[in-house]
C-alpha cells in the first residue's frame, strides 16, 4: 500500500491542475507516435495536403508543444473534466515510471509467454503449426499424409470418417500426440465433414499453416464388393457411379474449407493476435493509451468480448470520442510483450479491420521503455455500413520509420529498423500526422475500429494451398469436341453429376481466395508406379471465363506411369 500512496503523492504533484508542472515528467507519459507515409489498401503511398499548424505556449510548461489552433467554437465548446483515475490506471497497467512498474506487476502479474516453435525439420514458416490434409483416407490423401511425416512435419488428417481414419493412418490406435523418435511429425486426427460449414470448427484449423485438397466425391464401380475388389484393380474399366453429389463436396466443400483456411487458420500468415481460441485470450494484453495521459480529455473504450456472428470468433472493439483539445489522440496498444515477437523474416504487418474512414497508425517499439522511439506506419481505413466485410490493410515493413513521437528521429536513416525484437504494438487515431503535419483523414469526434486479427505476411513464398484436382475438367462444353473420343470421364460427365464441371468450380474457389495455391490435374491414378520416364514441360489450355468467353491458361505438366 505504500508504493499505491506513493505513486498517488507523485503522480498528483505532477497532474495538478489539469497539467505537468514540467515538461520533462510530460514526456513519460504522452508516447504519441507518429505517422511514417500513407498507405492504400493496394499498398501505394498517399499523401494529401495538410492544414498548417503552430507552436503554442501551454500554461505552466516550460517548454513549447505541439497544439491545433482551436476555432471560436472549440473554444466555447463544453469538455468533460479531466479523469485522474483514469489516467493512473492507464499508467500503472502499462510498464510506466518506477515506483508504478512494481505496483503493476503486484496488480495483475506477469504476462504470459507466447507459443515457441518445436519443429526445427521442417521449413521455418511451418515449424510450429500444421498441415491440413483433407481427404486423409483416400488413395492420395493418405500417402500425402505418409510422405508429410517422413518429413518431419505436423500433420492434422481430416476424414468423415475416424475410425477409418485411425486404422488406415494409425494402425487403429490413438495417435500419441508426440513427435516421433526419429524426427517424424506429429499426428493429429479430426473428423468433420466438409459439406456442412458448421463441423469446420475453429479448433480443426487452429496453428494450420497449408492445407492439402484432396478431398472429392465417391465414384466407385457399379456393384463392386463391400472390398471393393473392381476398383484395386485399377486401369480396368467398369461402369461408375457416383456415391456423393458432386457440387456438394468437389466445389462447395472446397469452398467451406478454403473459407474457413482463411477465418481460422494461419495459412499464407502468421497471426499474432485474433479470436482462435488460443490467441482469444490475447486480446486482454492490450488496453486503451488515451490522451488523459498529458491532461487530454478523449475517451476511448477497448471492448474484448464482441462476436463476429459469421464466424463466432471474438474480435477487438476500440470506439469512443476523440477530442482536440490538451490532445487529440486515442489508442489501444499491448502490455511488453514477454518473449518479444521476432518478425525480421516477414515482408508486412496485415490487419483484417472495419474502419470508420479515419486513418490510423500502426506503431511498434523494439525498446521495453515507456516512451522509446517507436517504428510507425499509417493505414487508412474504409468507413462501413451496415453489416460491411472485414477489410484486409497490408503494411509492408518496409513502409515503417523510426519516430520519436511525432517526429522522425535523426538517425532514422543511419539506424534502419531490424524488427527482431518487438516489444509492443499500438494502434492509434490521431490529429497528428508526421513531422508536425496534420491527419488528412482524421475527424474529431466519435470513432470506431474494429480489428479481427493481425498478422504478418511473407511475399513471393510457395503454395500453401494444394489442391488435387482432375484432368480435363475445362473440356465438357468445349464447341468441336468430340467425347466418343476422350477418356472416360469426359464422356460421362453428364451421368456423374457433371463430376469435371463442379471441380472447375472448386478450382475457382481456390484461386478467389488469394492464398497462395497450387491446383494439380492428375490423370488415372495407379496404385504402384508403372516405371517409365517422366516427362516435365508446360502447355496452355482454354477456361471457361462465361458463356462465350475463352481465355489461355499456362501450367506445367508431368507425363509418366
Amino acid at each position: 500500500m505504500r508504493l499505491v500512496f506513493a505513486s498517488l503523492f507523485w503522480l498528483g504533484t505532477s497532474l495538478r491542475d489539469n497539467h505537468l508542472d514540467t515538461s520533462s515528467r510530460l514526456s513519460l507519459f504522452v508516447g504519441t507516435p507518429s505517422r511514417l507515409g500513407g498507405m492504400d489498401l493496394q499498398g501505394r503511398s498517399r499523401h494529401s495536403p495538410v492544414a498548417p499548424f503552430r507552436v503554442r505556449e501551454a500554461p505552466e510548461i516550460s517548454s513549447p508543444i505541439l497544439m491545433a489552433s482551436p476555432s471560436p467554437d472549440e473554444e466555447s465548446e463544453p469538455v468533460p473534466r479531466w479523469s485522474f483515475r483514469r489516467a493512473l490506471r492507464t499508467l500503472i497497467w502499462f510498464n510506466g515510471p518506477d515506483p508504478l512498474k512494481r505496483v503493476r506487476k503486484w496488480w495483475k502479474g506477469a504476462p504470459a509467454e507466447l507459443p515457441e516453435t518445436n519443429n526445427e525439420k521442417a521449413p521455418e514458416d511451418l515449424q510450429d503449426g500444421f498441415v491440413l490434409v483433407v481427404g486423409a483416407t483416400g488413395g492420395v490423401g493418405r500417402r500425402i499424409v505418409e510422405k508429410l511425416l517422413k518429413q518431419g512435419f505436423n500433420v492434422r488428417a481430416l476424414a468423415r470418417n475416424r475410425s477409418k481414419a485411425l486404422a488406415m493412418l494409425s494402425g487403429g490406435e490413438e495417435p500419441s500426440g508426440t513427435r516421433g523418435e526419429d524426427g517424424s511429425g506429429l499426428l493429429d486426427i479430426r473428423q468433420a465433414d466438409i459439406t456442412k460449414m458448421e463441423e469446420l470448427t475453429p479448433d480443426v484449423f487452429e496453428g494450420v499453416k497449408a492445407v492439402f485438397v484432396c478431398s472429392a466425391a465417391i465414384v466407385t464401380p457399379k456393384d463392386d464388393s463391400k472390398d471393393r475388389k473392381k476398383y484395386y484393380q485399377g486401369i480396368k474399366f467398369f461402369e461408375p457411379t457416383v456415391v456423393d453429389l458432386p457440387k456438394d463436396v468437389d466445389c462447395m466443400g472446397v469452398r467451406n474449407v478454403v473459407k474457413a483456411a482463411k477465418n481460422y487458420g494461419s495459412v499464407g500468415e502468421v497471426k499474432l493476435f485474433g479470436g482462435n481460441p488460443s490467441l482469444a485470450s490475447d486480446w486482454k494484453r492490450w488496453k486503451e493509451l488515451d490522451d488523459v495521459v498529458m491532461g487530454g480529455r478523449s475517451e476511448s473504450k477497448l471492448d474484448r468480448t464482441k462476436t463476429d456472428p459469421k464466424t463466432g470468433l471474438t474480435y477487438a472493439d476500440f470506439s469512443g470520442v476523440v477530442r482536440d483539445k490538451f490532445g487529440g489522440f486515442v489508442s489501444f496498444r499491448t502490455e511488453n510483450l514477454s518473449p518479444p515477437l521476432d518478425l525480421s523474416a516477414y515482408q508486412g504487418l496485415r490487419l483484417r479491420v472495419r474502419g470508420d474512414g479515419n486513418r490510423y497508425k500502426v506503431v511498434m517499439r523494439e525498446e521495453k521503455n515507456w516512451d522509446s522511439t517507436s517504428l510507425v506506419a499509417t493505414v487508412d481505413t474504409t468507413p462501413r455500413g451496415e453489416g460491411d466485410e472485414w477489410e484486409t490493410l497490408d503494411l509492408p515493413l518496409s513502409s515503417f520509420r523510426r519516430c520519436k513521437r511525432a517526429e522522425t528521429t535523426k538517425d532514422e536513416k543511419e539506424r534502419p529498423p531490424t524488427f527482431k525484437e518487438i516489444h509492443s504494438i499500438q494502434l492509434m487515431l490521431s490529429r497528428f500526422e508526421f513531422d508536425g503535419k496534420m491527419n488528412p483523414n482524421y475527424k474529431e469526434g466519435n470513432f470506431s475500429l474494429q480489428v479481427k486479427d493481425i498478422s504478418v505476411y511473407k511475399e513471393n513464398q510457395g503454395p500453401r494451398v494444394v489442391q488435387i484436382s482432375s484432368a480435363g475438367v475445362t473440356r465438357p462444353g468445349r464447341s468441336g469436341l468430340n467425347v466418343m473420343q476422350e477418356p472416360p470421364a469426359i464422356r460421362l460427365n453428364e451421368s456423374l453429376g457433371y463430376i469435371l464441371f463442379w471441380k472447375l468450380r472448386g478450382e475457382d474457389a481456390v484461386r478467389e481466395s488469394d492464398l497462395p495455391f497450387t491446383v494439380i490435374r492428375p490423370c488415372a491414378l495407379v496404385e504402384e508406379a508403372g516405371g517409365a520416364p517422366l516427362e516435365i514441360g508446360q502447355v496452355g489450355e482454354c477456361l471457361v471465363q462465361g458463356e462465350n468467353e475463352w481465355t489461355s491458361n499456362w501450367g506445367d505438366y508431368i507425363k509418366g506411369k
